[in-house]
């Protein structure tokens, strides 16, 4: 594995190697059930979001967006929990059953990628909808980012932008038929009568339109987000910092409170994607160099290993953004209590409104609410 090492050197990289195998492997093992988890969770996370108590604005609505997309994550991991256990009471299965098997692993991998991209892109869209609205509170035409047209809008330019990457990704693996490997009949267990390959499309011409297909993927939904995510985060502790400091002087008008509060939710919610996002870029970029230019194969192997892990992490992280929503909006835990309650809703305390000038974009996770009494439950 690593054949220009000796001694100590060796050892500790061959540790490193086996550990990081070990950690895959496990991960492995555990997918679907992480998968299934975080599905529920987000199918959660998307119906209180669509209440009609959220639907005013468009981070929320992106939000749901965003929701969806990490559920339909979710399909690759559940379908081949389900073929193991459609495997392990029915061993022996026909060749058309296999190739179906083959054919859903296709799909769903294409089907993943895409959702994956989308939810980038769409996390990254939210922050600079709100790093935009908050850097030009007095532009009327910026409050125009937080109506939920401009979500829809948002959704079906990720959604277009994605697809066809989506499209190129199911024709890379191409289907191929295992000669001399007998259909399983009677009590035995089926073979492998199918497995799949790079495509001669892909394959062609010095691997053409892999390579386009690489460059694509790595420049625009891992080189890029990469760069924009710290970018969008420092403007947004930037805004948090003057919030923190306003808040210390005069009484701040309820807006202006909603609106620290919701750049936090957005900065919070953007630190664990760059959390995951971050680690893959690096490795992607790697992983083709180390395939072709590195005499020691383990250093590849490893990075493949590590990125599978960074998978697993980003589909626990999707489950986050409950929690971070849930602790840290009112409304949101207001609209839960009440999905979980299958629509009672807890009393709330009657606050006297605050006479202030503010500015009408500061609509998100918080309600807007124009006439007083103002109703809330309590942050």
């Amino acid at each position: 594995m690593f054949p220009e090492y000796s001694n100590k050197t060796l050892k500790i990289l061959c540790s490193l190697h086996d550990g990081l195998k070990e950690l895959y492997l496990f991960c492995l093992n555990y997918e679907a059930y992480v998968a299934l988890l975080v599905f529920i969770v987000n199918f959660f996370h998307f119906i209180v979001l669509t209440r009609k108590s959220m639907r005013s604005s468009s981070i929320n609505w992106i939000m749901a967006a965003t929701a969806i997309t990490d559920m339909i994550s979710q399909l690759w991991p559940l379908f081949w929990g389900l073929a193991q256990i459609f495997a392990f009471f029915y061993p022996c299965y026909s060749k058309k059953t296999a190739y179906l098997i083959y054919f859903l692993d296709n799909l769903f991998t294409a089907i993943d990628s895409f959702s994956r991209r989308c939810t980038t892109w769409l996390s990254l869209s939210m922050a600079f909808i709100r790093t935009l609205v908050i850097r030009n509170p007095l532009k009327l035409h910026y409050d125009n980012l937080t109506k939920p047209k401009a979500a829809f809008i948002v959704v079906v330019i990720v959604g277009i932008a994605c697809l066809p990457l989506g499209i190129m990704n199911y024709f890379w693996r191409a289907i191929i038929e295992e000669e001399g490997v007998e259909e399983c009949t009677g009590n035995g267990t089926s073979g492998f009568e199918y497995y799949t390959e790079t495509s001669a499309w892909f394959a062609d011409n010095d691997m053409l339109v892999y390579n386009i297909y690489y460059y694509l993927e790595g420049v625009f939904f891992k080189f890029i987000p990469s760069i924009l995510f710290p970018i969008v985060t420092i403007f947004l502790i930037i805004e948090i910092r003057k919030n923190d400091k306003s808040s210390r002087k005069a009484l701040n008008s309820r807006s202006e409170k909603d609106s620290g509060k919701m750049t936090r939710l957005i900065f919070y919610l953007s630190l664990t994607f760059f959390v995951g996002e971050f680690p893959m870029a690096i490795l992607y970029t790697l992983n083709p160099i180390l395939d072709r230019y590195s005499n020691n194969p383990g250093f590849y192997f490893a990075t493949v290993y590590a990125q599978s892990i960074f998978f697993t992490v980003l589909r626990v992280t999707s489950a986050i953004h409950f929690l971070i929503c849930f602790l840290m909006s009112s409304q949101y835990r207001t609209t839960a209590t009440s999905v979980i309650l299958c629509g009672y809703t807890p009393k709330q305390n009657i606050i006297q409104p605050v006479q202030s000038i503010h500015s009408g974009a500061t609509s998100a996770v918080f309600s807007k609410n124009a006439s007083p009494p103002v109703t809330r439950t309590q942050f």
